[in-house]
């Protein structure tokens, strides 16, 4: 590495690449570990996961809300590939859980490997206007008033805020949001045992009639 360079990056006037990092790294003589410590402490905003976005049409055939749950339920450690273990876990019918999972596989969200379901990932990229998404929204909102009414409170967490704003902000507040929700997913996805899907609703909405422009 030329002095100069080197002189720029201890004063931190230039960033390092993710593969410059591993170059240092492995030239200090750092260990497997101590490496990942290293590259993940050298980048301060490291950037969330991909989402690829999904079609509408896509979507629309699996609004329901336990099609996303079953993408997710196959990425835990005790998941089966059976309609029967799915549903009593979903707390839905086997037959929901069959014609779930064959159109999973039909749109290409599912693949089967051997006896073993796994899923890619994707984000809902939609319509939020479709009837489709309204249909999924007013689904998680009625499991939301179930959980309050059934679920420890140990088990889950449910809040909400009153405020005064400026509506001109909401674009950014979305935004907001959207990065919210995806930090906190690549939290919990983290840990070393991932067995449980949550549903994470987040809703902003205004209870003032809304003026004209």
């Amino acid at each position: 590495m030329e002095s100069s360079a080197l002189s720029k990056i201890l004063r931190g006037k230039r960033m390092i690449s993710l593969k410059m990092h591993y170059r240092l790294g492995e030239r200090l003589g750092l260990s497997e570990s101590q490496l990942k410590a290293f590259v993940a402490s050298s980048i301060p905003n490291p950037p969330l996961p991909l989402y690829a976005p999904m079609a509408s049409e896509v979507f629309e055939v699996i609004s329901d809300w336990y099609h996303h749950a079953i993408l997710e339920l196959t990425k835990t450690k005790s998941f089966k590939n059976d309609p029967k273990w799915i549903a009593r876990k979903l707390d839905i019918s086997s037959n929901q859980a069959r014609i779930a999972v064959e159109r999973l596989i039909q749109v290409g969200l599912l693949s089967r490997q051997g006896k073993i379901l796994s899923s890619q990932n994707s984000t809902l990229h939609h319509d939020l206007k479709a009837a489709a998404f309204r249909q999924l929204q007013e689904q998680i909102l009625e499991l939301s008033a179930k959980a309050l009414r059934e679920i420890p409170i140990e088990q889950r967490d449910q809040s909400s805020m009153t405020m005064a704003i400026d509506p001109r902000l909401l674009p950014k507040a979305r935004e907001l949001i959207k990065k919210f929700r995806r930090q906190l997913c690549k939290l919990l996805q983290e840990g070393s045992s991932v067995d449980e899907v949550y549903q994470l609703s987040v809703s902003l909405f205004p209870l003032t009639r809304l003026q004209k422009k």
